[in-house]
């Protein structure tokens, strides 16, 4: 026994990741998705200081521009897989033949998407959330107007992101985070301090960002000087890339839409529940990535490294890092949720509102930190290693089920049949981590995972 633990963590075989390779990527991935969370939770600390009616409406409206950024994100994520395990099988010209496939397909959606719902944002809104009070739907048309405009430079800025990681290197899409919050931020001080533009400024200042490091690090994919790019693809358009991204990136992207669907739905629930609840429940929305990025930014290294493993069809070496990667998020989670519960007053009282909105935000902030380190990690980090085999399509038909059993099925019950509110609707979806995280850890012991390809 005590030889097999120490074999676990001795992961240094031939080709392997050392856990130093590990951490190298993992840092970057921490910092680059705190980074992005921290722009959408910007434009509310910006929307609080106007009003509990501008917090409520651009609240709204990031649950929608979730659905539509992960739907495209998901996409991207089927061009990673097929380039890191035609990467693990040594071949880089069938690695670059996917990654222009994935930059291609999953442009030319966003574009779609964007025409579409520029057409009557109006429409749009209130058909998913209901129609508010007229103040709040205002500044959601506001920001949502401006915001979808930046879809297609974000799609360029996915799939190079994912591109780089699939080859191990985090640097460059922590790099372009970087940049693209440091654009927003100057430009979000510039159009609501200096200009006061207000809601309007926080969607310019995205855009204007997005269309800056899109431009930027779609010049540095393309000059070829990376194991894969763009240059290095020997067709022009792969059609069999292009069919094998969409069987992983499709159920992916159907998972994140409708699971942010999910949330729209319940965020039908909170509107009905008045203005603190719908403030606060905006709030803490945006507070929860502090809580959970650590779980996801090791299921965005098992993605990669899981993937290489399947592509030398190395199962068991595959599974060894699972299990040791998994180790390593759930103490993670631990370390920074311990962190969160501590200075939660201080985290709290960034936001502007009410003093019952503010308390009922700790409420639920303090709710999700004590769940997420038992159940984040096996309800949304393991995941990451089906996807990473091929296996996309269960992931996407369990959360599918899950939300719509608990999170808006039980939330219904608790939040508006027992009147509990916003509260009512976190318990929910507590129980649907606990669902999640029993279904993927049966399905990852049994093995079926493990015999799923894409190449």
């Amino acid at each position: 026994m005590k030889q097999k633990t120490k074999a676990l963590f001795q992961l240094r075989a031939p080709g392997s990741f050392s856990n130093r390779e590990l951490f190298a990527m993992f840092f970057p991935i921490l910092l680059e998705q705190l980074l992005i969370n921290l722009l959408a939770m910007a434009d509310t600390l910006l929307a609080s200081q106007l009003s509990d009616t501008a917090t409520a409406g651009v609240s709204h409206v990031i649950s929608i521009d979730a659905m539509m950024k992960t739907f495209l994100s998901g996409l991207a994520t089927g061009g990673s897989v097929l380039t890191a395990q035609w990467i693990g099988q040594g071949n880089l010209k069938k690695a670059s033949d996917a990654a222009r496939a994935s930059i291609l397909s999953t442009g030319l959606l966003a574009v779609l998407v964007t025409a579409v719902l520029s057409v009557s944002p109006e429409w749009f809104i209130c058909t998913l959330l209901g129609r508010p009070d007229d103040a709040t739907l205002g500044y959601a048309i506001t920001y949502f107007t401006v915001s979808v405009l930046s879809y297609p430079f974000l799609a360029v800025i996915y799939c190079c992101n994912a591109t780089y990681r699939a080859q191990g290197n985090t640097r460059v899409p922590m790099i372009a985070s970087v940049s693209l919050l440091l654009i927003a931020l100057g430009l979000k001080i510039l159009l609501t301090s200096v200009i006061p533009l207000g809601v309007l400024g926080c969607g310019l200042s995205n855009l204007i960002a997005a269309v800056l490091t899109s431009g930027w690090i779609f010049f540095y994919m393309a000059r070829g000087k990376t194991e894969v790019s763009f240059r290095r693809s020997g067709e022009r358009i792969a059609w069999p890339q292009i069919l094998r991204s969409f069987q992983v990136g499709l159920p992916v992207a159907l998972e994140n839409a409708l699971f942010q669907l999910g949330l729209v739905v319940v965020q039908r629930f909170v509107i009905s529940y008045g203005v603190v609840d719908s403030a606060a429940h905006g709030i803490a929305k945006q507070l929860q990535p502090l809580s959970y990025l650590p779980g996801q930014g090791w299921g965005m290294v098992m993605l990669v490294v899981i993937g290489r493993c399947i592509g030398k069809a190395d199962k068991e070496q595959a599974k060894r890092y699972a299990i040791y990667i998994m180790g390593l998020c759930f103490a993670s989670m631990l370390f920074v949720n311990i962190f969160c519960v501590a200075f939660v007053n201080q985290i709290v009282s960034l936001f502007g509102g009410a003093e019952e909105t503010l308390a009922l935000v700790k409420w639920l902030f303090l709710l999700y930190c004590f769940c997420a380190v038992p159940l984040y990690a096996p309800a949304y980090a393991l995941p990451y290693v089906l996807r990473g085999a091929g296996d996309a399509s269960f992931p996407m038909i369990v959360s599918t089920a899950t939300m719509f059993a608990m999170r808006i099925g039980v939330a219904y019950v608790l939040g508006t049949t027992l009147h509990m509110g916003a509260r009512g609707l976190w318990i929910a979806m507590v129980l649907d981590w606990a669902a999640r995280a029993a279904i993927f850890t049966i399905r990852f012991v049994g093995g079926k995972w493990l015999n799923k390809r894409v190449i």
